[in-house]
């Protein structure tokens, strides 16, 4: 017997031993092909985002142009006064620590650049360290709708050239090329402190693979001593079954008939079982009643205990949060079908449902500005203020063309009565005048 025994607990340590060998160098490669991998996306991502930054910050600077360009086409700025002023904001523009933003023109004279002796010169032909025309690429490259450029380029107070990448962006009516960048060596900083500290992690979670395994082996050994002195075929049944059940076969009850511990572990075993089963049944009932559309359904939580009863209610709450914010959604949609705009969603969802709940928002907020500006639009109109426009910059798609249509409409009738050959005037309850036509206008002068 004990020759047995003796077999018994070789094997189970010899197999142990093995297995955590094994799963150690496995887990191991696996862990570091993790890593690996990871930092690899680390970086791409870095440059990644740092790319969207420059992306970012130069269609800023677009934007502004924009805006000093449409208070030149008003009127408000001479085009001399609106690109001197649009050159001091952007010379003084700066973000995160060392961003700053350079202008050229098509012809290669630079416009702004830190308020340098630069500005005013021809920088063409201007070529870095390693003798590429990257004035020349920029204006390329933003010319064709925006584009990134690698080259040299000293720091700010410094003469020695440092690996930059820039982004360059047209802005068509001034003929002018709004650049900024990156340098190279600051994102690999970063990348350089994120390899460390990936490194360090891996490390750290070596070491407690390493450990865990250790613990697993002698717990196996001093288990394999102990489980070997009553080693017998009703333990084998159990084995083979529970091997089956752990795959998701269900089998029959088993039936030992001895009548010491493996009795008792046999009925635990197949009151497990039965809960397990129980808990699956429960499980279909409820996909039943999801496929037949009965959402109020629940599983019987309380025929549970412990960690059982703990699943039960853990998929009852996740059926909740599924439903409960579904029925949000059902009943806005409702209510601004029927004209209903019901006031924002405050409730804190995550994930894909405050996503959901940000698009609602973000509806309800496009259709109250629509509302707002039509009512504006139309109370004007009704008071004979009829040269009132809403702006339909502030609207997007087709909200925007509904108002911009009505802007066009409301233009169309004022110049029909621009037009008109008889003398047209509107006031208000006190007389005073709120719009005269051409002819109108004409008599007055003529008096």
């Amino acid at each position: 017997m004990k020759k047995i025994m003796y077999k018994i607990v070789l094997l189970s340590v010899s197999a142990t031993l093995f297995t955590g060998l094994l799963v150690g160098i496995s887990l191991y490669y696996f862990i570091d092909n993790i890593f690996t991998t990871q930092i690899k996306k680390n970086t791409d991502l870095l440059y990644e985002n740092f790319d969207r930054v420059i992306v970012y910050e130069v269609n800023t600077v677009i934007s502004l142009l924009e805006k000093i360009k449409s208070m030149e086409d008003k009127g408000e700025l001479t085009k001399e006064q609106a690109q001197d002023f649009a050159k001091k904001i952007i010379r003084d523009l700066r973000y995160e620590k060392e961003g700053y933003f350079w202008i050229d023109d098509y012809d290669g004279n630079n416009v702004v650049l830190l308020g340098k002796a630069v500005e005013g010169t021809n920088r063409l032909n201007l070529q870095d360290v390693k003798g590429k025309y990257l004035i020349k690429e920029l204006i390329e490259k933003a010319r064709a709708g925006g584009g990134f450029t690698d080259y040299w380029f000293p720091r700010p107070g410094d003469t020695a050239a440092a690996p930059k990448r820039g982004y360059s962006k047209a802005f068509e009516p001034y003929r002018w090329v709004v650049g900024t960048g990156n340098y190279i060596d600051d994102i690999e900083k970063i990348n350089k402190q994120n390899v460390e500290k990936a490194n360090e992690e891996k490390a750290e979670i070596s070491f407690y693979i390493v450990a865990i395994l250790l613990i697993t082996i002698a717990i196996v050994i001093v288990l394999s001593i102990l489980l070997s002195k009553k080693i017998s075929n009703p333990i084998v049944e159990i084995t083979n079954a529970a091997k089956e059940l752990s795959k998701g076969r269900m089998v029959d009850n088993l039936q030992v008939k001895t009548k010491d511990e493996v009795l008792d572990l046999a009925n635990a075993f197949n009151l497990m079982k039965s809960k397990i089963s129980k808990v699956i049944e429960e499980t279909r009932a409820l996909a039943k009643a999801a496929s037949d559309g009965r959402l109020d359904y629940r599983a019987k939580a309380q025929e549970f205990e412990g960690s059982y009863k703990e699943i039960v209610e853990g998929i009852n709450q996740a059926i909740d949060n599924l439903i409960r914010p579904l029925n949000v959604t059902a009943e806005y949609i409702d209510r601004i079908s029927k004209g209903d705009i019901p006031p924002k969603i405050e409730e804190e969802y995550r994930g894909d449902f405050n996503e959901i709940k940000n698009n609602i928002n973000q509806c309800i907020d496009a259709i109250n500005l629509l509302l707002k500006d039509t009512y504006e639009l139309v109370d004007n109109a009704t008071e004979g203020r009829i040269t009132y426009r809403a702006n339909g910059i502030r609207h997007l798609g087709d909200f925007r063309r509904l108002i911009e249509g009505i802007n066009a409409t409301l233009d169309r009738l004022v110049g029909l009565i621009d037009n008109m050959p008889v003398p047209v005037q509107i006031v208000d309850r006190n007389n005073n005048v709120l719009y005269r036509n051409n002819t109108n206008e004409s008599l007055i002068k003529n008096l």
